[in-house]
């Protein structure tokens, strides 16, 4: 409830009010400033509310006859691509907040629109939670290297437990021929130790096959 009372405040409309009223001496126009700085910082609460997907998926798995496997396939997908969006939008956003811009006047994308911009910083944030890291954005300030270091093990972890999930995932797409190949392992080192010969072997496990295809 509270998430959703923060969220739909008219921030958009307070920083323009504040960026407009900021005339008068330096010391008010200083406090705006400051101001117009934290208000920002409460626009990204906006962005929590994306985490109700979460929601949507489980009354998906209540409501409809679906494959699991599959859903948890997409779950996983849109959780990448939304952590990337998250650290492109604070990669923008860092210069807002700072006396300079930062990265923006060193790669040469201050003059970019905010389109262009974007999509520079989600070729950084892809290639930080890919762990590829080509380093051709740099980041030259103490708080987008503080920014980029916390970016960069985020980014390691959710590379390593998504990896390791897709591959659970992907075995389970594929039980029976995963299930099948395990058998037939287990049904040569048999017939290994029993003994047989490879003719023998092999029209077991043609049998096998073939009685397999016919469940």
């Amino acid at each position: 409830f509270w998430m959703d009372v923060v969220s739909t405040v008219p921030y958009d409309l307070i920083a323009w009010a504040l960026a407009h009223g900021a005339t008068g001496s330096s010391g008010s126009t200083l406090k705006n400033v400051k101001l117009l700085r934290i208000i920002r910082l409460f626009r990204l609460m906006k962005l929590v509310r994306i985490l109700r997907a979460g929601r949507m998926f489980q009354s998906y798995q209540m409501d409809y006859s679906i494959n699991y496997n599959q859903l948890a396939l997409l779950k996983f997908l849109v959780s990448i691509v939304f952590i990337i969006h998250l650290m492109t939008c604070g990669l923008i956003f860092l210069p807002q907040i700072q006396d300079s811009d930062g990265w923006l006047d060193a790669n040469e994308v201050t003059d970019m629109s905010m389109g262009d911009q974007y999509i520079v910083a989600m070729y950084w944030a892809s290639m930080t939670v890919s762990t590829i890291g080509y380093g051709d954005i740099s980041l030259v300030t103490q708080a987008e290297r503080v920014y980029a270091s916390i970016c960069m093990m985020v980014g390691a972890t959710a590379y390593a437990f998504i990896v390791g999930q897709l591959c659970g995932l992907i075995v389970n797409l594929d039980k029976e021929g995963s299930q099948f190949t395990n058998e037939l392992s287990d049904l040569n080192q048999y017939m290994t130790a029993q003994g047989l010969t490879q003719a023998q072997q092999r029209q077991v496990r043609r049998f096998y096959g073939y009685s397999k295809e016919a469940r």
